[in-house]
């Protein structure tokens, strides 16, 4: 879940720095276009990846443990 996180994260940074050398020789409205649309993008996938990385760490605090006793117990 966090390598996805990660990786949506790093491909953003590498987009944003790509359209940033862009906007050097590219001043239209298919630019402005362009921006806003992939804002949209971001916009759904970031929190989807924050979501991803909160359902993690309850799944480490929450459930592992229990899951971890109860095969303890089992064991006995």
């Amino acid at each position: 879940m966090i390598k996805f996180k990660k990786a949506i994260d790093n491909y953003f940074e590498k987009i944003e720095s790509s359209v940033k050398e862009l906007e050097k020789g590219w001043q239209d409205e298919k630019l402005i276009e362009y921006k806003t649309e992939f804002k949209k993008y971001t916009d759904l996938l970031k929190p989807l990846g924050e979501e991803l990385e909160n359902s993690k760490k309850f799944m480490e605090a929450h459930w592992i443990p229990k899951i971890k006793k109860h095969l303890e117990l089992k064991r006995k």
